[in-house]
């Protein structure tokens, strides 16, 4: 029973003030604005960044210590502004934000301007997503307001310090939402459901389809096992590659949630949503 009562305290507590183990009430005294909440990506030293926009409509990004302190608050500066951060990637020092139809780089240190990159063609930028190598992938779905269908969706590809964006001409990649990149293709997650591996020849593997749509993050918690959140049912589903279909989490629903990582020290995800707790942590599950 103990351990079952930590479990949900760890579900309930604001991660932004409380790492796992603190205090959920003193964390709820002195709550911070989250905002609306759109991504999470870990720092590597047990901390996270949090892309948000503001009920004013102020969009950037919060860095948050590893014992849920604000770190850094970083929202461009005089050599430019962020608008609308949806994706985080982090990668050697520098924060990658897919911002709009551009991407955003910023020092990971104390949120200096490194520069943009346009993405020619783009609509809407939902993820970026960093290769051990340093090249990115970008997922546009092709969707306008209210997820409004405004051309087919695109996979686009950055060369490591390149400042040229190639689009990958898969026509069967779906409209992409979120993305785990690898340094010779990406496995993505699709607005209608769909778990695909795509390379940069443009060759599309699909490795399976979740129950409901609407699919905003991607994370690979364990070999073959991955995760996949989804807005329309307001739950993870587990894909496992090694067989069967996909699975909700039984003991967790969210709403809306949004593109999530993975808080391997603590063996946590962090998931960033639009309910009362903007920031969820939920231990990483058990395999079935």
């Amino acid at each position: 029973m103990r351990r079952l009562a930590m479990r949900r305290l760890a579900i309930l507590a604001l991660a932004a003030l409380a790492a796992c183990g603190g205090d959920p009430a003193g964390a709820a005294a002195t709550a911070l604005d989250l905002g609306a909440p759109t991504a999470v990506v870990v720092d590597g030293a047990g901390g996270c960044f949090v892309a948000t926009i503001w009920a004013d409509g102020a969009a950037g990004i919060l860095r948050l210590a590893a014992d849920g302190s604000v770190a850094g608050r970083f929202a461009g500066g005089a050599a430019g502004k962020l608008v609308a951060p949806k994706g985080l990637a982090h990668h050697d020092g520098v924060l990658f934000v897919a911002d709009g139809t551009r991407v955003v780089k910023l020092d990971a240190r104390d949120g200096r301007w490194l520069g943009a990159v346009p993405v020619p063609g783009a609509v809407g930028l939902w993820d970026v997503a960093a290769a051990a190598d340093g090249s990115l992938w970008l997922a546009d779905p092709g969707l306008g307001a209210d997820d409004q269908p405004l051309q087919p969706g695109s996979l686009f590809w950055l060369a490591a310090g390149g400042a040229v964006v190639e689009r990958i001409a898969a026509a069967d990649c779906g409209r992409p939402t979120a993305l785990v990149a690898q340094p010779t293709g990406v496995y993505a997650v699709t607005f209608d459901g769909d778990f695909l591996l795509v390379d940069r020849r443009a060759r599309v593997e699909r490795l399976g389809k979740a129950p409901a749509g609407e699919l905003t993050g991607l994370c690979r918690v364990a070999p073959g096992r991955w995760l996949a959140g989804s807005r329309r049912s307001g739950c993870l589903y587990q894909f496992d590659l090694r067989g069967g279909a996909p699975q909700a989490l039984p003991d967790l629903r969210l709403e809306q949630p949004g593109d999530f990582d993975v808080d391997a020290r603590r063996g946590q995800l962090l998931v960033p949503t639009r309910g009362p707790l903007r920031l969820v942590r939920h231990p990483v599950p058990e395999s079935r």
